[in-house]
């Protein structure tokens, strides 16, 4: 549904009883996490334990061969433990695209996308590789697919507090639309268990309900028992074929699905509008927090052309939406995309996307917003190497709340902040509970139902309208 207002108005504000935006502080300076240097190391994606030790993964290309599997281990204090080390065994073609995932006592599994590996002819398989808690390797690397016959793409793996994952990945055919692909028409979605020895629980299982046109781009979360949330999108939805929207099934830790397809994402302020790129954190007991960029537009009496911005909504763990999809980041001209969310144990949340339009001074940005039992705080920007693009970030968040968010830093001629091409950053950050929660000691866990204001579902937005400035920090009212 629509707001009341038009997209130039501004609302009058209601004042909030005794609520202080959450603070987060940067621990040290950005730095480096990739130790080779030359060409690209790009794409990184991050897991932490409960006590915030935490290991970064990327893709690295021509280090050994083509593009390879690397990691970096890192303490709660973020020094590094040992070297980088390779992850892939397999070197033939390109192994890219990794995800990870750490269970709550610092074991944990990398998957990636390998080109070749299952044969000649082969598009492309998800493969992954577990380790303990020191950065040894358990077993050998392992086979995730079953299907070999299409493209299998686009991982992403969570891990529960005794270790049992499940990786979730992207099956497409390889000559694209209108051939039929896995689940009967195009894209669709796939999933396979594992306990926390690695053996696999049961077969691969088709995620999405809806399988005609294409559902894509996968991310997966699980709460301390196994129980878990996919999210992805799903594209022709709409009566217009170029719209597309995001969707999420929930499963229980046996594999059973406990809920159809939710849609997440509605029609809000814009006369169309199309989510891309989920992102989805858990918190211990299941309830979720879903982020992604809804390309919107145009205005309803406004500007004509398409602006992407980050949206969020969050749900119990029943799958009940708690809010409406809210504002994270939202201006009229700058674009934002590829969001990123972490949870801690009691429900409080960060959100980090990219920003272009050289909102940074140059090039794309990284930016972030984190919520304290639904309280908004300050939009902040992560990255402080300016030049050249700050971009594709990940965050990871250990139980107190306590985050890393990394990137990848781009040049825009051929040396970059790293001295030679993409290189890998991170920054680290510390939260200190504010006392703006109910009952002010965080004993309790989240209830982001009593977070709605009355039962209008009145609720207050962390984000301004057109032209927002990161940094101000408004509370907008929004009755449904």
């Amino acid at each position: 549904m629509r707001r009341s207002f038009s997209w130039r108005a501004r609302p009058t504000l209601e004042p909030l009883e005794c609520r202080t935006a959450p603070t987060v502080t940067p621990v040290g300076s950005e730095f480096l996490v990739n130790t080779t240097t030359t060409s690209d190391q790009q794409a990184p994606a991050i897991a932490m334990d409960d006590v915030g030790e935490f290991v970064i993964v990327w893709q690295s290309y021509n280090q050994d061969n083509l593009f390879d599997i690397y990691a970096q281990r890192y303490n709660a204090s973020g020094l590094a433990q040992g070297n980088e080390f390779s992850v892939n065994t397999y070197t033939t073609g390109d192994q890219t695209e990794p995800a990870v995932a750490m269970d709550a006592d610092g074991d944990f599994v990398v998957v990636w996308r390998s080109a070749g590996q299952e044969g000649e002819g082969d598009p492309g398989g998800i493969y992954g590789q577990r380790y303990n808690a020191s950065g040894t390797a358990l077993g050998s690397e392992f086979h995730v697919n079953s299907y070999t016959a299409d493209y299998q793409i686009r991982p992403s793996v969570a891990r529960d507090f005794d270790g049992d994952f499940v990786v979730v990945w992207q099956s497409s055919p390889p000559d694209g639309f209108p051939e039929l692909g896995q689940d009967g028409d195009y894209s669709g979605i796939y999933g396979q268990r594992y306990n926390a020895s690695g053996t696999a629980q049961g077969s691969e299982f088709l995620v999405n309900g809806v399988t005609i046109n294409d559902q894509r781009n996968p991310d997966v979360a699980m709460d301390n028992l196994g129980n878990f949330v996919v999210v992805y999108e799903q594209y022709f939805v709409g009566e217009d074929e170029s719209d597309s929207g995001i969707a999420a099934r929930l499963y229980d830790n046996t594999g059973q699905p406990t809920s159809g397809e939710i849609h997440v994402s509605v029609f809000i302020l814009h006369t169309t509008s199309t989510g891309e790129t989920p992102a989805v954190g858990m918190d211990a007991d299941g309830d979720f927090v879903v982020a992604w960029t809804w390309a919107t537009g145009p205005f309803i009496g406004g500007p004509e052309g398409i602006v992407n911005d980050i949206y969020a909504r969050t749900y119990n763990a029943a799958g009940t939406p708690q809010t409406n999809p809210f504002e994270v980041a939202y201006h009229s001209v700058i674009n934002y995309s590829q969001p990123d969310v972490a949870v801690d144990d009691l429900g409080d949340f960060v959100v980090t996307w990219q920003s272009d339009q050289d909102q940074d001074g140059n090039g794309n940005g990284v930016y972030a917003r984190f919520y304290e039992n639904g309280i908004a705080g300050t939009a902040f920007r992560v990255n402080t190497y300016t030049t050249g693009d700050q971009h594709l970030p990940a965050v990871a968040m250990d139980v107190d709340g306590d985050f890393v968010i990394a990137w990848e830093s781009t040049p825009i001629s051929t040396v970059g902040q790293d001295g030679d091409g993409s290189g890998v950053y991170a920054q680290r950050y510390d939260f200190t509970p504010t006392g703006s929660s109910p009952g002010s000691n965080r004993a309790a866990p989240l209830d982001w139902g009593a977070r709605a204001e009355a039962s209008s579902m009145t609720f207050y937005l962390g984000a301004a309208l057109p032209d927002l400035v990161l940094g101000e920090v408004e509370f907008l009212p929004w009755s449904v």
